[in-house]
């Protein structure tokens, strides 16, 4: 299984845009402030169950060439392909392509849609199908439109590409002609079915490593070092033997740097210094020891990445 399709629409600095992928290895190449990161994070909200599930969008969240927000959705949908017979990857199977009797369950969609809710969608509609209805009548029911009025909704097996025009304005909604589809019809192959259940992160394998702003910086941090990020996991998977020899190792040479007459030497004076202020009976027995982890999780955070240049043999440096 692999992501075949990417469709983001009204979200942030993407008005509409639908990527094609393919088995394997894909890039995005884009100048900084391009969207890199904000696509990305599209994709996470779908697939990432490092993210809330319960995820809110906000006003800053739409478009801005959509003009006034209130009334319009965000949509972002991704297409996998050649799916598995299992019963998850069925969950979001699309059955029907196309023509009414073609079946594939190989090809599926997974979607999030942020629109308002439902009493909002029966206010258009119903207005859509007046007779007298007019742009200042629309314009009221927007201008009451407030962000609590949303919802935010996983869906899987929609069937319709919300990059087309004609289909945004047929089933969400054409503002200059107010004409608004009947929220009580569900069309389901449409907008697809609710993921309720199932939740399909969990059956998807996402890393995100961010984008390294200052590299030297991030590779010095525990929680989001993304070289910590690849090997956390590793040390379980690392010989016995192997493991007891290191924690041998390091148990010496933690004695040796302990044991130092320069470390030996502060370790006394400071208790001497201690002593004379409070007095024998009370002060507590000082030591200097040398603490090098022997854990192989705390090991592996010590390892740093260095470089080298092919032109300068011999050569090589921390990664700054």
């Amino acid at each position: 299984m692999y992501i075949s399709k990417l469709i983001i629409r009204n979200f942030r600095n993407f008005k509409n845009v639908k990527l094609l992928f393919t088995d394997g290895i894909n890039t995005i190449i884009g100048e900084n402030g391009s969207g890199k990161t904000n696509l990305f994070h599209a994709i996470r909200i779908l697939i990432d169950d490092d993210l809330p599930r319960g995820i809110k969008f906000t006003e800053s969240d739409f478009n801005r060439a959509v003009g006034a927000w209130k009334g319009n959705w965000i949509i972002i949908q991704i297409e996998f392909s050649d799916l598995d017979p299992s019963e998850e990857a069925q969950v979001i199977a699309v059955h029907k392509i196309g023509k009414m009797d073609e079946y594939d369950s190989t090809i599926g969609t997974f979607s999030v849609v942020f629109r308002p809710k439902v009493e909002i969608r029966k206010k258009l509609f119903e207005l859509s199908i007046s007779e007298s209805k007019t742009q200042a009548q629309l314009n009221e029911i927007l201008n009451n439109i407030d962000i609590d009025d949303y919802e935010t909704i996983f869906m899987g097996r929609g069937n319709s590409d919300f990059s087309l025009d004609e289909n945004y304005l047929k089933y969400v909604g054409d503002y200059d002609n107010i004409s608004f589809p009947n929220p009580d019809e569900e069309q389901s192959d449409i907008y697809g079915v609710r993921t309720n259940g199932m939740s399909i992160p969990n059956e998807v394998s996402c890393t995100f490593a961010k984008a390294l702003r200052d590299v030297e910086s991030d590779l010095r941090k525990y929680k989001d070092n993304p070289l910590l990020n690849l090997l956390r996991g590793h040390e379980k998977n690392i010989k016995v033997a192997e493991k007891e020899g290191i924690k041998k190792d390091i148990e010496t040479l933690n004695n040796r740097i302990s044991e130092l007459n320069e470390v030996q030497e502060v370790s006394n004076g400071i208790s001497d210094s201690i002593k004379s202020a409070v007095g024998e009976t009370y002060a507590p027995n000082i030591k200097i020891k040398s603490e090098l982890p022997s854990e192989m999780d705390k090991l592996l955070q010590s390892l740093r990445l260095w470089v080298s240049d092919p032109d300068e043999n011999g050569y090589e440096g921390k990664i700054w």
